[in-house]
């Protein structure tokens, strides 16, 4: 058949095999992966048991029957399979999550790829310490399918597209941004592995999809050649199915199938040892005295020469009064494959099967369930998991007993506790099942007037505000925004519920309505704002800052005789959001600069942004002119250059709770960075300038998320300090600072018979006139190197005074090298002079004088660097 018609139908045979294979059998699957014999993670539909109320009794203590349900979670285990704890909760209300792939590289870092369903977005979640999870979009158009690590930040990623070749992509800072990439090759990429610098990748190719290729990396990844091609029989297609290793040995694993076969065909399995320089093909078979005669070999693990796996070509069907079911057959083979033997039947479908040592094993179900062996999958017994500390509503006592009577391993709760949430996300504690049930309800009422004191009764509590210092968009100022103090439950008439931003703080004002000889003698707050003790008719609280995550803060009062009022319920959802520091290191005020706060006609309807000035430094004046600005938050370098109106800019993106955070510093004199370098928060991105449409030296900083101009006002926080609120004139202190060890920046020293002006990097340099021959002045930059290597040398020319063809002698380890600068064409820029090998032991430095050869002219001596070069991946400036 022609080759594009061949690799379409190659395609609908793969996905038909996927979900032969497992999918299509396994209506809530978990997808497991290992980072050693110990630790590891499981994902996917995971069934939670559970208790059913009778309706026609409202007690919550009346169990007619368990039900299973289900939810997508994120499990872990520390002791190979035995037991699994939960980590996170993917799925909420009723949003489907599909897990793509994951992988783990060791006990620290492992990644998740997903989508919803309702919404075909793909996100990434990642750990970097085994605890805490964060998630990242995926933009690309394709469906995952599978992701692989070579270290904490390089990885790789397969992707599919209907009728379309499969896609690599690579990324190089832990999966926050992925890049396409070409091998060169075009077709259905099956299975990619690396073990060091060495890859393999199994393919059906465009050129020849009826045939398997097996592609090959000796570079990790950058070149790629055809290593082995393993021709089909006439009128067949041979489909690569997956691809391991073990060691030095490659195992991949195909399917045979021509237009005479059934639903399954033949396996193949192709081996070898030597990077394919030679190889081995097996037919997989064994005695199956089934239905269905073929083999198809799925979920390969290898121990010590052991092959193992699951054929998942049914080995039977059978009818129970839960439906229809097929088991499938765990086989082995001690011979690299030659034959293979059954070793036990499972009687549901199979998702995922591995082995863990050379004598345990996992299995996990189609069912939400995960099983472990330990006699290499002879037997098998259901893996426990623990997450019933994570249920965001706890069962009352009673429930949980009668559950407990039931089934010692069922989870009990009923229709009002099927919801989940991480721990971390939620800090209210309860005094009871019953107060948290009331706040839910509570909650569920949009009548403002629930707040109110109910005067009907003789004692009762009410609210009357709660207020917060939020940023607010001002109507009356054009393009402008002003803080005020808010009341936060008329938001709440106004959007249905209260949000606040982390670390705001919160106060509440209310009143106890008390009548006939009835007072209080104290006041409860039952959440993680801790509870205070009046005997006053109004209180206030001290403001109090809450944790990310939704809290019911659930305030009573207690009459004399011991009694409890009936409570009111204010739920907030506090947002989490990034760690900011000022763009700067030391005592900066707000405002200034030639602009005003919020309100400059630059700022273009941004809803936050910030001008600021050196307080040390008279507003406006040159002295603020070349203090270097600093990177708010780490990230890469998106942006590095002149936009109109906002003069030399750098734009730094991250990725942070599912979003891309982008700070963007303008009007600077210096740009330091490059695009496509990875900064630490507070090193150096430029100096302060007055570049763009500016009319003083000032900074100008932004904040946008996911591109769009209206982020929400950000927090500004030192090591030890928060700052709540920026404000128009307001002075503020910053720990911002961090200096990159290979980077090492001399500045010009005092120059005898020379004049200064302001203008220059770090607050100034030095000028003169010219002369053709007599040298008057000599300057030497002489850097305290942190190691002997290779160092880039750069020296910055300043704005003014800088006309003369300089001429630079670069005194390395190599010798004297001479180096001309024509002065004239450079404006507050960095200057490279090339790369040198420098001793650090040595007497090395740069040199420059006033004798130029012009009978004209000035020449300015401004600060010189050294950027190492010896690590090409390290954080800075180094490429």
């Amino acid at each position: 058949m022609p080759f594009f018609i061949g690799w379409i139908v190659l395609i609908l045979f793969s996905l038909s095999l996927q979900e032969t294979g497992s999918a299509k059998l396994s209506e809530r699957p978990i997808a497991i992966t290992l980072a050693d014999e110990q630790t590891g993670w499981a994902v996917g539909s995971v069934k939670t048991g559970g208790v059913v109320k009778n309706p026609a009794d409202s007690s919550s203590v009346n169990v007619i029957g368990k039900q299973n349900v289900y939810k997508t979670m994120l499990l872990k285990t520390t002791n190979g399979g035995q037991s699994w704890f939960l980590q996170t909760v993917l799925q909420s209300a009723d949003e489907q999550i599909e897990i793509r792939a994951l992988f783990a590289l060791d006990a620290q870092h492992c990644w998740v790829v997903a989508t919803k369903v309702f919404t075909d977005k793909t996100f990434i979640l990642a750990t970097g310490d085994g605890q805490t999870w964060k998630a990242m979009n995926f933009t690309e158009d394709v469906t995952p399918k599978q992701i692989l690590f070579t270290d904490a930040l390089n990885g790789w990623m397969i992707g599919s597209a209907l009728a379309q070749a499969d896609q690599l992509f690579r990324t190089n800072d832990g999966g926050r941004s992925w890049k396409p990439y070409s091998t060169g090759f075009q077709g259905t990429f099956h299975g990619l592995r690396f073990s060091g610098n060495k890859g393999y990748l199994l393919a059906n190719l465009v050129s020849s999809p009826e045939n398997l290729t097996i592609l090959k990396t000796l570079d990790g990844g950058d070149i790629w050649i055809a290593a082995l091609e393993v021709k089909a029989d006439a009128g067949s297609n041979l489909i690569g199915m997956d691809l391991h290793m073990n060691h030095d040995t490659v195992y991949a694993t195909a399917k045979s199938i021509n237009e005479d076969s059934d639903e399954y065909g033949n396996s193949m399995l192709i081996t070898s040892s030597d990077g394919f320089a030679s190889s081995q093909t097996h037919r997989v078979t064994y005695e199956k005295d089934t239905k269905v005669n073929e083999t198809l070999l799925g979920n390969l693990s290898v121990r010590s020469g052991q092959l193992t796996g699951v054929d998942l070509a049914p080995s039977d069907y059978f009818v129970s009064a839960a439906g229809e079911f097929a088991s499938y057959n765990l086989i082995t083979s001690a011979d690299e494959g030659k034959t293979w033997t059954k070793i036990a039947e499972f009687n549901k479908s199979v998702y995922h099967f591995m082995l863990v040592s050379e004598s345990t094993a996992l299995c996990s179900s189609g069912d939400g369930e995960i099983f472990y062996s330990a006699n290499n999958g002879r037997n098998w017994t259901l893996s426990p998991i623990d997450f019933r500390n994570y249920f965001l509503k706890p069962p009352s006592a009673a429930l949980q007993a009668q559950a407990d009577g039931m089934d010692s391993d069922a989870l009990a709760y009923g229709d009002e506790w099927d919801e989940l949430a991480h721990d971390t996300t939620y800090s209210s504690r309860w005094e009871s099942a019953d107060d948290s049930l009331l706040a839910l309800n509570f909650s569920k009422n949009v009548d403002v007037t629930k707040y109110k004191a109910d005067i009907s009764k003789k004692f009762s509590v009410g609210i009357d505000t709660v207020a917060s210092t939020v940023i607010v968009f001002n109507k009356r100022i054009r393009r402008g925004a002003k803080h005020e103090t808010w009341d936060l439950i008329k938001e709440e008439a106004r959007t249905g519920e209260i949000k606040i931003r982390k670390y705001k703080t919160l106060r509440f004002a209310g009143q106890v309505h008390a009548i006939d000889g009835k007072r209080p003698i104290k006041y409860s707050w039952s959440s993680s704002i801790n509870g205070e003790l009046s005997d006053q008719l109004s209180f206030t609280t001290h403001p109090r800052q809450l944790f990310p995550g939704t809290h019911f803060i659930f305030f009573k009062a207690m009459d004399e005789s011991g009694q409890w009022s009936n409570p009111v319920v204010v739920k907030v959802i506090v947002e989490d959001f990034p760690k900011y520091k000022f763009p700067f290191h030391g005592t900066w005020t707000a405002g200034g600069g030639g602009s005003y706060y919020n309100k400059g006609w630059h700022i273009r309807g941004i809803r936050y942004a910030l001008d600021l000035n050196n307080a040390e430094a008279n507003e406006g004046s040159d002295s603020d002119y070349g203090l270097p600005v600093r990177a708010s938050t780490d990230g890469v370098v998106a942006f590095a250059g002149y936009m109109r109106g906002y003069g030399r800019t750098v734009k730094i993106d991250y990725m942070y709770g599912g979003h891309k955070y982008t700070t963007l510093v303008s009007h600077l004199a210096t740009i330091s960075v490059e695009v496509g370098e990875t900064v630490k928060q507070g090193q150096e991105l430029g100096t302060c300038g007055s570049t763009g449409r500016s009319s003083a030296p000032h900074v100008h900083w932004e904040l946008r998320v996911d591109d769009m101009c209206e982020a929400p006002e950000p927090v500004f926080e030192n090591d030890s300090t928060v700052v709540q609120t920026v404000y128009n004139g307001g002075t503020f202190d910053s720990d911002n600072f961090y200096q990159p060890s290979h980077i090492v920046v001399v500045d010009e020293p005092k120059i005898p018979n020379t004049w200064f002006e302001t203008r220059g990097y770090y607050h100034g340099y030095r000028w003169v006139n010219v002369t053709k021959s007599l040298k008057t002045v000599e300057v030497k930059w002489k850097p305290k190197l942190p190691r002997s290597g290779d160092y880039k040398v750069q020296v910055h020319i300043a704005k003014k005074f800088a006309t003369a063809m300089a001429t630079y002698e670069v005194h390395s380890k190599n010798g004297v090298q001479s180096v001309k600068v024509n002065q004239n064409k450079f404006t507050d820029e960095w200057v490279t002079l090339g790369t040198y090998a420098f001793d650090a032991d040595d007497d090395v430095y740069v040199y420059a004088s006033n004798a130029t050869g012009q009978n004209k002219g000035t020449i300015a001596f401004d600060a010189v660097r050294f950027i190492g070069q010896w690590e090409r991946e390290q954080v800075g400036l180094t490429k």
